[in-house]
């Protein structure tokens, strides 16, 4: 690949690179086929005109695609209205398919088999195991697919645990010892309505804590629906929590923000692609990794966030490797594995 100037970037050749994605939520980057599949054969809220088309096709894989590829551009219409929008259509339209364990391993290892095709070298999927209990699933048997899934990935996979601002201390506990027992789970996270519920919650905290404790990770969605706040980093500075989810309002100081990019533009964290913080604060010297949210909801791809930054800010090899250099400071894997992904990201950025 020749360098990479301003606007030059291809999909293509953006699939070829290797990344890091920290920050991605599993439930929200299910395949929009399953959806419409499992939705309309189980009766569930998706407009009629889609179910209709889903049946009409049949068999036919080209027109099973083109229903699934209709009923994602109204997914993300639907979803960009407004961040009441977009949590409800994952409410209404995409929980609702994923209470069975077969449903939860199959999409799981579907999202891993195109991370791969993505470009991903290491990835951490992020869900929150009580959402997935509707149909009688206990909380181990719901983490227990999703763990299969990822034990048996062809690059490294690990799960993140998030407890949602609206919950309690109760159930806090519970997820957290989830966290400490589980192998491939590495990480707790504070995810939810951030408007409604600021802040670092006192019950989340004192959960967090006790998993840093136990030798795994933490990290906080904070700072995209409200400013960080000098209190926010204290809680968090004790917890020992250095990962934001997004980070985007307020001083990080200096943890790592977690960016998704075009979940900000879809949520209206941000106004336009140019008027997108990401790159002040990389040239402000901020720690930030090129992240997704999710690819359902969004319609994007990691390699998707990859030309988007290049024909929006001209971001090329240098950018693309700091970024995923910052990723791989909280990778929890062995030395050894970070060394390896290591040299894979400066040897192929540094040819560029």
């Amino acid at each position: 690949m020749a360098k990479i100037s301003k606007g030059s970037l291809t999909v293509e050749q953006a699939r070829t690179l290797p990344k890091i994605v920290l920050h991605e939520h599993y439930d929200c980057s299910i395949a929009p086929d399953h959806v419409l599949g499992v939705g309309t054969a189980r009766g569930f809220n998706v407009p009629d005109q889609f179910k209709k088309l889903w049946l009409e096709a049949g068999n036919d894989s080209l027109k099973r695609a083109f229903a699934a590829a209709e009923y994602q551009k109204w997914l993300n219409a639907h979803a960009s209205e407004s961040l009441t929008n977009y949590l409800e259509i994952l409410w209404d339209q995409v929980l609702p398919t994923l209470q069975t364990q077969d449903d939860l391993y199959t999409t799981c290892k579907q999202r891993i088999d195109a991370a791969v095709e993505d470009g991903m070298i290491f990835l951490k999927l992020r869900f929150a195991p009580q959402l997935h209990r509707r149909e009688g699933l206990k909380l181990q048997q719901v983490i227990d697919p999703l763990q299969q899934a990822v034990s048996e990935a062809p690059f490294p996979v690990r799960l993140v645990i998030c407890a949602l601002r609206h919950e309690n201390g109760r159930l806090g506990r519970h997820l957290a010892d989830a966290v400490i027992r589980n192998p491939m789970v590495s990480t707790f996270d504070l995810a939810g309505d951030e408007s409604k519920f600021p802040g670092v919650l006192p019950w989340w905290a004192k959960q967090a804590k006790r998993v840093v404790a136990a030798g795994k990770q933490c990290s906080c969605h904070i700072g995209e629906a409200k400013p960080i706040t000098d209190a926010d980093h204290d809680a968090l500075d004790a917890i020992g929590c250095t990962e934001l989810g997004h980070g985007v309002q307020g001083d990080p100081r200096n943890k790592l923000c977690t960016v998704c990019f075009t979940s900000n533009l879809v949520t209206h964290v941000a106004a336009s692609a140019e008027r997108h913080p990401i790159d002040r604060m990389y040239r402000d010297g901020r720690k930030v990794s090129i992240d997704l949210d999710g690819t359902l909801l969004t319609g994007t791809t990691a390699s998707d966030e990859y030309v988007l930054l290049n024909q929006t800010f001209g971001w090329g090899a240098q950018e693309f490797l700091r970024c995923n250099l910052n990723a791989l400071e909280h990778v929890p894997l062995r030395h050894a594995e970070v060394r390896k992904l290591k040299r894979r990201l400066e040897d192929v950025y540094g040819r560029l």
